[in-house]
């Protein structure tokens, strides 16, 4: 319900969203969350040889975090069982977005930096 809550409020403002994390737990959270594909602007992925791919069975490419940083999100959500990791490189990026977690658990830091 939480996430459902936080995504609607972003899709309403027409905020830019993007996912972290291009594996198999990020196509799990999108169907087991009900996150709406077609307001996903992009995927971020650190491994070089996803960038440019279009994630599994829609057409949101996958970019690497510098990009992703260049496109100034309003809403990151970590889509990976690494997300401690992408914490940590989020925050040595500088994003100034906010951030969904839903693994271990859900929380939410509303304009990080």
């Amino acid at each position: 319900k939480k996430i459902k809550e936080i995504l609607f409020e972003f899709v309403q403002k027409k905020g830019t969203i993007g996912l972290w994390g291009a594996g198999g737990f990020g196509l799990a959270a999108l169907n087991l969350y009900n996150i709406p594909k077609e307001h996903i602007n992009f995927i971020v992925d650190s491994d070089p040889q996803k960038w440019g791919l279009h994630y599994i069975d829609n057409s949101i490419t996958i970019i690497s975090p510098e990009k992703a940083k260049s496109l100034d999100p309003d809403l990151l959500i970590i889509t990976s069982m690494y997300s401690n990791s992408i914490m940590k490189n989020i925050i040595g990026i500088k994003f100034r977005a906010s951030i969904l977690k839903i693994f271990p658990e859900v929380t939410y830091e509303e304009n990080h930096f």
